[in-house]
């Protein structure tokens, strides 16, 4: 079959369709297919946000949203430096939310790690006598809680209502119980998808439970 000048250019340009849209999801596939298995075919993870940022907490986002947008669900304080820590927690891992020791009662309180229901009141009273702690460091004072204790509990308390700033265009994550652990400069606009990829995923994937990341 004979095709004329016309029918050829149309053909040659439908078939540069068929390739290129062959490529396009060959190079999404390449870019996601790894993430997709390191969070077992999900397109969801659960990351506990916490350090420096106004509202700590679970956050549940889509492998495809940004760290950016984490951050901005999160708050980040003023305060906050460009670095983060970014570890695994798996399926026997225990999440202690921050505390404001200035305000908690005596329940959240214990629920911070080393803190039972004595050092508890200990520290109930001593708002009572002294008034609010005037920085972290403060709690200290109180028998029972040493520089080892208050070392566990140092990114777990603060004293003050942080402060949201703006989320700065690069961060530095250092990656911790991944399988390429470093220190990586990645700007905000990273989505949480290239950035596992990036890390090469957990070392032990069968345990992962959900991500934490802590903001300095």
């Amino acid at each position: 079959m004979m095709f004329n000048k016309k029918e050829q250019k149309a053909l040659l340009f439908l078939i540069f369709l068929i390739i290129a849209g062959a490529l396009i999801i060959l190079l999404r596939d390449y870019r996601t297919g790894d993430s997709f298995e390191i969070i077992k075919g999900k397109q969801s993870v659960e990351v506990y946000v916490y350090g420096e940022v106004v509202y700590p907490g679970v956050y549940k986002v889509a492998i495809s949203d940004s760290i950016g947008r984490l951050l901005e669900k999160a708050g980040i304080s003023k305060s906050a430096s460009r670095k983060a820590i970014l570890s695994i927690l798996d399926s026997n891992s225990i999440v202690h939310m921050p505390v404001n020791i200035n305000t908690a009662n005596k329940k959240e309180l214990e629920s911070l790690p080393g803190i039972g229901p004595k050092l508890a009141q200990n520290i109930i009273d001593y708002r009572s006598k002294y008034g609010n702690f005037k920085n972290k460091e403060e709690i200290k004072k109180i028998k029972g809680i040493g520089i080892k204790k208050f070392q566990t509990l140092s990114c777990l308390i603060f004293t003050t209502e942080k402060k949201s700033g703006e989320v700065p265009g690069e961060l530095e994550i250092e990656t911790r119980g991944f399988k390429k652990e470093s220190v990586y400069k990645v700007r905000s606009g990273t989505t949480i998808s290239d950035f596992l990829n990036l890390a090469g995923g957990p070392v032990k994937e069968t345990n992962l439970k959900f991500l934490k990341l802590e903001i300095k």
